[in-house]
């Protein structure tokens, strides 16, 4: 609820001064400026009606920051691909600017890499939203009744075999869309990380993988996420060199327990990867400070 008060402060403040701080749309906005407009539209306790925001802020920050965590795994214990996807980058971007939103559709070595990693270690391991059976059915000898809350184990249907062989191997380019012959950089360094007969029957989901879930249950926010992880991957692989930590063994089943997984206590050496890049990113460091100093800060006397 806290949370939500910070945004009624912005929209109480600027409609009191407006013009002195820019006002900026969100989810919470919306909803609130449509509550006052027709309060009849949102039957809710204030409680309730917080945790429309709250669901999406909290599953999307942790779960993405998980992946985030998986990818970073599955690069220091992977050789080559993070030395082919920066190729990708300096050939589609050069050193003088991070990559955009407008360049994912220049990169598709790099969309493999995050497909790869969605399937790869699934961070919703149990599929996420519960569903339930509409009708009673039968599977494998097992009666199941109708009404019967059913959890899908994504964990074993993103390392099925049939669909990806060697499952267990991180291999972007099982997603990738485009013909390797094309992109000139996949010769160097990803001899080692191919396998024969790369890819094994289609997946029913267009996206090839099942870490969103599925059905009228699959997760809102599933291409915001998407999203989210091609433009932060991007500019990481971009901007820093991310190496293993010499003398540590990295176990890539060691993941933490619950609903939500990630790497447990996952060491990684990370490094810029020339003045220049870093000249580029001390430059798009104001710029982010000054964004976010324009917003407002949430403080717990906000009640």
């Amino acid at each position: 609820m806290k949370l939500v008060r910070v945004v009624e402060h912005d929209i109480e403040s600027a409609s009191k001064s407006p013009g002195t701080a820019p006002l900026f749309n969100s989810l919470t906005r919306q909803l609130l400026e449509t509550r006052k407009e027709d309060p009849a539209s949102f039957p809710l306790s204030e409680r309730n009606f917080s945790f429309i925001p709250a669901s999406l802020f909290g599953a999307g920050s942790d779960t993405t920051a998980s992946t985030l965590c998986s990818a970073m795994l599955a690069l220091v214990t992977t050789p080559g691909v993070l030395e082919t996807a920066q190729a990708e980058l300096d050939s589609v971007i050069g050193p003088n600017r991070l990559p955009s939103f407008t360049d994912i559709r220049d990169l598709p070595y790099l969309r493999a890499l995050c497909k790869e990693v969605l399937r790869w270690r699934p961070v919703a391991v149990l599929g996420g939203t519960p569903h339930a059976s509409s009708e009673d059915d039968m599977y494998r000898g097992y009666y199941i009744p109708k009404g019967t809350v059913i959890l899908g184990n994504s964990w074993a249907i993103n390392l099925n075999p049939e669909y990806y062989p060697d499952p267990d191997t991180f291999n972007p380019l099982r997603f990738l869309d485009v013909d390797p012959a094309s992109l000139l950089y996949l010769a160097e360094g990803q001899e080692n990380v191919k396998t024969p007969n790369l890819k094994g029957l289609a997946h029913p989901s267009k996206s090839g993988h099942s870490s969103f879930g599925w059905g009228r249950r699959i997760c809102p926010g599933a291409e915001l996420a998407s999203n989210t992880l091609l433009i932060t991957l991007s500019r990481l692989l971009w901007g820093f060199d991310i190496r293993p930590v010499p003398g540590v063994v990295y176990d890539t089943l060691d993941y933490t327990n619950g609903f939500n997984i990630r790497p447990r206590a996952l060491k990684v050496n990370i490094e810029v990867r020339s003045e220049r890049h870093r000249e580029v990113l001390a430059g798009m460091y104001e710029v982010a400070m000054g964004f976010l100093g324009s917003l407002s800060p949430f403080t717990e006397s906000m009640l």
